[in-house]
């Protein structure tokens, strides 16, 4: 057992996770990952699954390089893997929406909603974001899969527009019980990612109703795409119903849903 997030987490009894780091504190577990996969890269040495966990981060980041507060009472971690020949990659973003929506339906009784392509909601308030790096070295991939939660907390203490688990359930949740739920179901998807069924999961815990209108800007800078929610491809793209036709965004900024 290991002390960690004020209480114990046990590491055994997972079949595809295989080490375990832990920080009281980083700047960015996801920038310790990236560290881990360009050592494996430059020494051509095989890189098992790998867990980056920290109380805090100073530098933590979310996507288009904003800021990710990460105070204590938060889980900060990355999973570092190979991504298996079965897996999609575009979906890696929805499958860890997925793990932390799950987690904390479990650990918190928590029920939350997936907004598109990475953020997970309580309300129209953000309670947990994900921001997938991935790096090539001729057919493999690697991947550093970072997940910041607010579990412990009010209003106010992860920033504008941000609520907690605490806050949402009415009561304070075990860190160390949403850390293992969040790695279990990781460790899950890496076992069988072709079983998965990310995309048909990932809809139906969606904040998105068919037929939804939906302002999404596809790039920095670039104007809103105004239609309407027409579900996810298979890759976990969005269909988006525009006067008529239909258009697919692998990316994109949703501002209004």
């Amino acid at each position: 057992m290991i002390d960690f997030f004020g209480g114990p987490f046990d590491p055994k009894g997972f079949r595809r996770l295989a080490n375990f780091v832990f920080f009281p504190s980083v700047d960015s577990t996801n920038a310790v990952g990236r560290g881990l996969i360009d050592h494996a890269f430059a020494e051509e040495v095989e890189l098992a699954p790998t867990v980056i966990a920290a109380s805090s981060q100073s530098e933590g980041k979310g996507r288009r390089d904003r800021a990710w507060l990460s105070p204590e009472g938060g889980v900060y971690v990355t999973f570092v893997f190979r991504v298996p020949e079965e897996a999609r990659l575009p979906q890696l973003p929805l499958a860890a929406g997925l793990w932390v929506s799950e987690a904390l339906a479990a650990a918190a009784g928590c029920e939350t909603r997936l907004k598109w392509p990475n953020d997970v909601l309580s309300g129209d308030r953000k309670l947990a974001g994900v921001l997938t790096e991935a790096k090539t070295r001729g057919e493999e991939t690697h991947v550093a899969v970072g997940i910041g939660v607010n579990v412990l907390g009010g209003a106010g203490d992860f920033g504008p527009g941000a609520t907690s688990a605490e806050r949402e359930a009415g009561g304070a949740p075990s860190l160390p019980r949403v850390f293992d739920e969040i790695c279990r179901a990781c460790d899950r998807y890496l076992e069988a990612p072709g079983d998965a069924r990310i995309v048909e999961r990932w809809l139906s815990r969606s904040r998105h109703a068919p037929g939804a209108e939906m302002r999404v800007v596809a790039a920095e800078g670039s104007d809103a795409i105004v239609g309407e929610f027409a579900g996810l491809t298979d890759d976990g793209f969005l269909r988006l119903r525009t006067s008529g036709s239909e258009i697919v965004l692998a990316t994109g900024e949703v501002g209004s849903w």
